[in-house]
């Protein structure tokens, strides 16, 4: 028994056990992919939330784009609408230039030929640097510095109808401011010449002017005058010029003003409705650079417009003469006569006024558009 039992081998009951199987054998046998994926699906699952700020930093953008979205693309189709406007309406005013131009003498234009004329210069001279800015690709980012220096630089093309009427009562206003400053002018040189402003008399400016007009014309030459004077003779003829030093007085007003054009502008965005507003004369106050060598610079400047518009009224006086008013339309016929010193609100009345008395006094004195603009001077104290 001993023998047979002997031959079995003996029992390792002390034997060391075998290592159990590791916790991550099981992730070990996933293939990488597999693996990898599980990986990415559970980091992203675990990703931090965004804080509180940063949600409201969202919300705030997407509420700032959803508000601004239409504005912009109204503004956008507003801006292409104008540019294609404006464009046929510069092709058709240069055919009607060139139409009238080469068709008839210059003395026989009719006055709305020759008003329509000179805005059409006007426009033109405007229309080639704005419509430059905006065929080159990114240009119209310079029409927002270069609008900002020459704010009248606009080509009447590209302007709204409002804009446009805004602008005719701002000439008007400024015909008024600028028939007090000529008419204390036109006074001292009177009074100068031997004229009584104490006479009681609603005629007495008019026949003194007229009796006295050798003696009180040398007095009243554009030569005589400061670049003050020109302004307002320009403003009173409601005729647009440049000055020469508008840019100085600009640059100085933009950057006293900058903080708070800074504060204004983030108010917009916000869409909040609060604006800054500085009433202080530091803020508004207009350099009048009356020294050398900036009032030389003015006067020579304003001087040269005055006197180029002084010859178109000439051709609508002669115009006047020969009865030549066209079709022209309400509005410029009382515009006519407001630059001549007559402020009437019908057309029947302004229009008889320029066939009869105006007519007749412009008869004698054509060649002579010094007299004529200082008598509209004395007309507008009585019919304004």
């Amino acid at each position: 028994m001993l023998k047979r039992f002997s031959s079995f081998k003996t029992l390792g009951l002390i034997e060391t056990p075998k290592p159990l199987i590791p916790s991550n054998y099981l992730f070990n046998s996933i293939p990488r992919f597999y693996a990898s994926s599980s990986e990415d699906s559970s980091t992203k699952s675990k990703k931090p939330l965004p804080t509180k700020k940063e949600r409201k930093k969202e919300s705030f953008r997407k509420r700032l784009y959803e508000k601004n979205k239409e504005r912009a693309k109204h503004l956008l189709k507003e801006f292409v609408h104008l540019v294609v406007h404006g464009s046929k309406s510069a092709y058709k005013d240069a055919r009607y230039m060139a139409a009238v131009v080469s068709s008839k003498p210059k003395r026989s234009y009719t006055i709305e030929e020759i008003r329509e004329l000179s805005r059409i210069k006007r426009d033109l001279t405007k229309f080639v640097p704005f419509y430059a800015a905006v065929l080159i690709p990114g240009g119209e980012l310079a029409l927002i510095p270069y609008l900002f220096l020459f704010p009248r630089a606009m080509p009447s093309y590209f302007m709204t109808e409002t804009s446009l009427k805004e602008e005719k009562y701002k000439y008007i206003d400024n015909q008024a401011r600028a028939y007090k400053v000529l008419r204390q002018y036109l006074l001292s040189a009177m009074i100068k010449a031997g004229y009584d402003p104490s006479v009681k008399d609603p005629d007495g400016m008019k026949k003194f002017f007229i009796e006295n007009q050798q003696r009180l014309l040398p007095l009243l030459q554009l030569e005589e005058m400061d670049s003050e004077i020109l302004r307002s003779s320009s403003d009173f003829l409601m005729h647009e010029y440049v000055e020469g030093t508008f840019i100085i007085n600009l640059l100085y007003k933009t950057t006293v003003n900058l903080p708070r054009y800074a504060i204004n502008a983030a108010m917009w965005i916000a869409r909040n409705s609060y604006r800054a507003v500085w009433t202080h004369p530091f803020f508004s106050h207009t350099f009048k650079l009356n020294f050398f060598p900036f009032e030389e610079i003015k006067r020579q400047l304003i001087k040269f417009q005055l006197k180029r518009q002084l010859k178109v009224m000439k051709h609508q006086n002669m115009s006047i003469i020969l009865n030549q008013f066209g079709t022209l339309k309400e509005e410029t016929v009382l515009d006519v006569a407001r630059e001549r010193g007559y402020y009437a609100d019908k057309e029947e009345e302004a229009r008889k006024w320029l066939r009869e008395e105006w007519n007749k006094i412009s008869k004698d004195h054509i060649d002579n558009e010094l007299f004529l603009f200082w008598y509209s001077v004395i007309l507008y104290e009585y019919h304004s």
